[in-house]
């Protein structure tokens, strides 16, 4: 092969290299002219990034150790609290006694304004 064949292989090849180049060049204008979906692309992006923030703080929360277990292991049992509680009959004999104890709320109201026991009694408002 003579002098001119180097010449001819030469250019071919940068003919080769500018195609790639170019088909490079093309494709990325081709993207960046999609405006439609490289903003469906960002959503995802940002749905599946704050997806993984809130699964991270589930699993903080209901995880092992995590603050659900801290603030359960905290409280006391449900058994141990209501054998802490009086029995229904106890409150009731309680209720009974303070409230023997208590004055007639409505019949010592009225003695101190001077309101006879049975009277009929009228409220009015003021014009405000």
């Amino acid at each position: 092969m003579g002098p001119g064949s180097d010449e001819v292989e030469d250019i071919r090849r940068q003919i080769d290299e500018s195609r790639e180049h170019l088909g490079e060049s093309v494709g990325a204008l081709a993207y960046k002219a999609d405006l439609k979906n490289r903003g469906k692309e960002a959503i995802d992006d940002k749905k599946e990034a704050i997806m993984e923030k809130v699964d991270a703080l589930k699993s903080k929360v209901t995880g092992d150790g995590g603050v659900g277990e801290t603030v359960k292991s905290k409280l006391p049992d449900g058994d141990a609290v209501k054998a802490k509680l009086p029995s229904g009959e106890d409150v009731s004999e309680k209720v009974v006694t303070l409230k023997s104890k208590l004055p007639d709320g409505v019949g010592d109201a009225a003695a101190r304004i001077g309101v006879a026991p049975g009277a009929e009694v009228v409220v009015s408002r003021s014009p405000e």
